[in-house]
C-alpha cells in the first residue's frame, strides 16, 4: 500500500464535507476535490480489503495445517503408547524386569497407587463433594429484552462487522 494512510484520507474527506456545509469553496472545485478524495479512499479500501482477506486466508491455511499436525501428533501418541504397552506386557509375561542395551536401559517400575471407584452409590458421604455450575442463558436474556422485559445486569447491544462480497 502506498500513498496517504487511510486515517488521513478519512480526515480530508470529513474536512471537505464540512467545507461543503459551510460553502467555503465553489461547487465545481469542491466536487472535484471530493471525487479525488473518494477515489483515494476507494483505492485504499481496496488495498486494505485485499490485505485482510489475504491474512484471513493465510490464517485458515495455518488452522488447517494445525489440524493436520494435531491429527498426526495424536496418531504418533497412540502408536507410541501402544508400543510402550506392548513391550511392557511382553516383559511382564516373560518376567524380565530390565533390558540393557547400548542405546537404552528399559526397566519396569511401579506407578503411584491410584483409586478405582467400583460403585459411587455405596461410597460414604465424607468422600463426596457436591459440585454445581451456573451457566448464563444469553439466548433467553436476549429474547426477554427483545420482548420488552428488562433484565437487571444485562443489556442488548448491536455491533457492526465488515462484510466483503
Amino acid at each position: 500500500m502506498s500513498g496517504k494512510p487511510l486515517y488521513l484520507i478519512t480526515a480530508e474527506y470529513e474536512n471537505l464535507l464540512c467545507m461543503m456545509e459551510e460553502n467555503e469553496l465553489p461547487d465545481e472545485e469542491l466536487i472535484a476535490l471530493l471525487e479525488d478524495v473518494a477515489d483515494q479512499f476507494d483505492k485504499k479500501a481496496t488495498n486494505i480489503t485485499g490485505l485482510f482477506l489475504n491474512m484471513e486466508a493465510e490464517s485458515r491455511n495455518i488452522k488447517e495445517a494445525e489440524a493436520k499436525m494435531k491429527k498426526r501428533r495424536d496418531s504418533l501418541d497412540r502408536k507410541s503408547k501402544s508400543l510402550r504397552e506392548y513391550l511392557l506386557n511382553s516383559m511382564i509375561m516373560l518376567e524380565i524386569q530390565t533390558v540393557k542395551t547400548p542405546q537404552f536401559h528399559v526397566k519396569i517400575r511401579n506407578n503411584p497407587a491410584s483409586v478405582n471407584i467400583l460403585s459411587e452409590a455405596i461410597l460414604p458421604d465424607d468422600f463426596k463433594e457436591e459440585v454445581s455450575t451456573i451457566r448464563i442463558d444469553k439466548t433467553s436474556i436476549k429474547e426477554a429484552i427483545k420482548a420488552g422485559n428488562p433484565v437487571p445486569g444485562a443489556v442488548l447491544t448491536q455491533s457492526q462487522r465488515l462484510h466483503v462480497s
